[in-house]
């Protein structure tokens, strides 16, 4: 663990997010696994991820996106993965093209959440493997408003809920985990959502405390955010 924190003290996440730091470790941890296959990122933002994910042996990885600015700020970071401009309601990709998908803090952004999982579904090999994260803050409505404000957050989820979503799309889920989920790094969570300068003044002593904080409450089945394992059905 804290060698994981002094490699992002050096070369620290996107603005110092302590939490999308946490988010991207919970998910290369899930992407054990993927030297020799082709990954799609949907939701690739600056494309950080997608440039670990080529470091980790990938054959080829996508980054998938629907802002301009972010793929433009993507490509400047490296040249290793490509990129496609498109909605994740609509992927302009072949049936059963990947190996494993990725999509972190996407699916709560778009409008028609089951036709964004059923177009996940839809380009993954059968036993593919895809890794999800989502905004779960179900529990809390003051930090739902804000970060509806402040991120445009349209849904949230129950590890329930979303497990009988999932499958619906023939997407089972193998493992699951809340993160940012004890007293202290909800805190942290909430100040970063109403302060915009939160990130930056206090990292990386947020991404210390929430790390710490988190794992002496591993297995609380509540967190600001939920991270899933799964594989989809052969079709």
């Amino acid at each position: 663990m804290f060698r994981f924190c002094l490699e992002n003290l050096v070369i620290p996440c996107q603005y110092f997010c302590f939490y999308k730091v946490i988010e991207e470790r919970l998910v290369l941890e899930y992407l054990s696994s993927i030297q020799n296959k082709v990954v799609v990122d949907i939701g690739c933002g600056c494309g950080e991820l997608c440039l670990k994910l080529c470091k980790k042996g990938a054959t080829a990885v996508v980054g998938i996106d629907l802002d301009r600015e972010s793929l433009i700020n993507a490509r400047e970071l490296s040249r290793e993965y490509s990129l496609i401009m498109a909605d994740a309601q609509t992927l302009p990709l072949k049936s059963h093209i990947s190996d494993a998908i990725c999509s972190l803090s996407c699916l709560e952004h778009v409008n028609n959440d089951d036709k964004a999982i059923e177009e996940m579904a839809r380009i993954v090999k059968p036993d593919g493997s895809v890794v999800l994260t989502v905004d779960s803050i179900a529990y809390n409505e003051s930090m739902f408003r804000d970060a509806a404000k402040k991120y445009r957050v349209i849904h949230r989820y129950h590890l329930q809920q979303f497990k009988r979503q999932l499958r619906r799309q023939g997407i089972n889920v193998k493992k699951a985990q809340y993160f940012i989920n004890s007293r202290a790094s909800m805190i942290l969570y909430k100040a970063s959502l109403k302060n915009k300068w939160f990130n930056l003044i206090f990292f990386p002593f947020s991404l210390y405390a929430a790390l710490i904080s988190d794992t002496l409450m591993l297995g609380n089945d509540l967190g600001c955010e939920l991270a899933i394992k799964a594989t989809v059905d052969p079709r």
